[in-house]
């Protein structure tokens, strides 16, 4: 796989802003605390299709792992969990940031988590709280 002097994997510009537009409408990042980490996970119905989705964006960016989960309404999912993998991820979005006020909020916590030993979830939300507030 070639990289890009920043990180990234070569892709195209239309390819990172559809998987960045995918994370935001149905990812998710998990924070947590007492390991200095998270996870972003990307979940969607388990069919052909998307499964193949998954594992093209999964062979393009090379992190991640797919799983399917036949207990849970059988889903497949994305999961991106590794450290290094996860510092990819920030270039990403750096380039491309997330537009909705929830996934940019639970990303930037998980980002205050893996920067930070002594994370405080509590104590972040007040201060993404106030900083949204005084934004409007």
């Amino acid at each position: 796989m070639t990289y890009l002097m920043i990180g990234l994997p070569v892709v195209t510009e239309g390819f990172k802003q559809y998987l960045v537009g995918l994370l935001d409408g149905y990812g998710s990042f998990q924070t947590y605390a007492k390991r200095n980490g998270g996870t972003i996970t990307l979940r969607c119905k388990d069919t052909v299709q998307n499964k193949l989705m998954l594992l093209e964006i999964q062979n393009k960016l090379g992190i991640g792992k797919v799983y399917s989960h036949e207990s849970q309404n059988n889903t497949l999912r994305l999961m991106i969990f590794s450290k290094k993998d996860l510092e990819l991820c920030k270039i990403l979005f750096e380039l491309y940031p997330l537009i909705t006020t929830n996934m940019n909020y639970r990303y930037n916590v998980m980002l205050a988590s893996l920067e930070k030993r002594n994370f405080s979830p509590l104590a972040f939300c007040v201060k993404f709280y106030i900083l949204y507030k005084n934004s409007i």
